[in-house]
């Protein structure tokens, strides 16, 4: 569910995140003591939303989910940029967790913890059920943003894994990196989830 926010908070984030694209931790004085967290970049940020949005709704129907946050907004300023706000919630990052869990005596059970705590987040994402009518991508349609392509779009939209495995191990077999022969995306699950589009 994606949430209006009142105009003055609005022209307050642009204001705030001008300087340029990335992410930004914001408090306005209309919520004291409540943070925001928001994205600044293309209109890419419309499908994350939605794909954000799809797994909070996820979350609240499931016991046993990870903590997932909540979209509030996702904007366009008129000037090229697009805005993704949501909830902000402090945790540490999991490079942050394995530091401390270095200098602590119970180092191996801290990081075994961590380790497990984000394996668990990442089963249960690929164990939610795919929008009807959807492929690899954004919920709601659009083409792939990963750090496989650059932090950019993919340049084609994918129907099926299949169809993305072969353009990974073609773009594989130009870089010619060593010790990998072939991807095989089924090890990740990707072929399971999105059997239903592959008929």
């Amino acid at each position: 569910m994606i949430l209006s926010l009142q105009t003055g908070v609005l022209q307050y984030i642009i204001q705030f995140c001008s300087k340029c694209d990335g992410n930004y931790i914001v408090t306005h004085n209309s919520s004291p003591g409540l943070s925001i967290f928001v994205k600044r970049g293309t209109s890419n940020l419309v499908g994350e939303a939605r794909s954000q949005a799809h797994f909070y709704d996820q979350a609240q129907r499931s016991p046993d989910a990870p903590r997932v946050v909540q979209v509030y907004e996702v904007f366009d300023d008129g000037c090229g940029s697009t805005y993704l706000v949501m909830e902000f919630i402090s945790a540490p990052s999991f490079e942050v967790l394995i530091e401390a869990a270095r200098s602590s005596p119970n180092h191996e059970s801290l990081r075994t913890t961590a380790i497990t705590k984000i394996a668990d987040a990442v089963e249960w994402l690929m164990k939610c059920p795919v929008p009807e009518g959807d492929s690899i991508g954004p919920v709601g349609g659009g083409n792939i943003q990963h750090i496989f392509f650059n932090m950019e779009e993919a340049p084609v939209a994918f129907a099926t894994s299949g169809a993305l495995e072969t353009y990974v191990n073609m773009v594989h077999s130009r870089a010619l990196r060593a010790g990998v022969s072939h991807v095989d995306l089924s090890v990740l699950g990707i072929v399971a989830s999105t059997r239903k589009n592959q008929a």
